[in-house]
């Protein structure tokens, strides 16, 4: 598979040459949000009702994510995502357009945390360019060729990082980064720099670009 696992499957469905990705979004694990990722577990279960009668101490609430705590993601893309560019529907719903040309397709997305996320994909190859911005300007890029590693670059145009994803036993992704210079990384855990965001949730509005 050729699309991006860290931020979900991102080659919507509208497009035609998508890369064969069955998600257009990304889901928050169990527990409330914390420190800019998913926070742990919700309150625990109640107890027993005792012999005597007295209700048992309910469980704990989980804590949620510390910032900047990305897992074992490497370093080199850590420090692209800790940049305050995660696209995020807490805040509220997104909006969106689009602009279409014999040869490429253009996908905006607008968030209500002042971040903005756009998909460039050439109608021929399917090839991505996918663009990550907050208010201060660019943030990261990811360029999507299908079969191919993606390639994360900064904002100055280096290239930090590529990732693989295949598929292990019962179809979960295994997902490898190699940061420039270094030797790859099974990436288990994200933490908080997992991405929590629906497209489904935007609607159409022009002056998204």
């Amino acid at each position: 598979m050729s699309c991006s696992k860290i931020f979900g499957c991102l080659a919507l469905t509208l497009i035609l040459t998508a890369t064969g990705c069955g998600s257009s979004s990304t889901s928050a694990t169990d527990g409330g949000t914390g420190g800019g990722g998913t926070g742990g577990k919700g309150a625990g279960s109640g107890g027993t009702t005792g012999t005597g009668g007295s209700t048992g101490t309910g469980g704990s609430t989980g804590t949620g994510g510390s910032a900047g705590a990305c897992g074992n993601l490497p370093a080199c893309l850590a420090t692209l995502f800790n940049a305050g560019c995660y696209p995020s529907t807490a805040a509220g719903p997104c909006t969106k357009s689009m602009v279409a040309t014999a040869t490429t397709q253009t996908y905006t997305y607008c968030f209500a945390n002042h971040t903005k996320f756009a998909l460039v994909a050439d109608v021929a190859s399917g090839d991505q360019t996918q663009t990550y911005s907050n208010a201060s300007g660019t943030c990261f890029t990811a360029t999507v060729v299908p079969n191919s590693p993606e390639t994360y670059f900064d904002p100055a145009g280096t290239a930090e990082a590529t990732e693989t994803t295949t598929l292990g036993d019962g179809g979960s992704p295994i997902i490898t980064v190699t940061c420039t210079g270094g030797s790859p990384v099974r990436v288990t855990d994200m933490g908080s720099c997992g991405a929590v965001f629906s497209i489904s949730l935007c609607t159409t509005d022009p002056s998204c670009q």
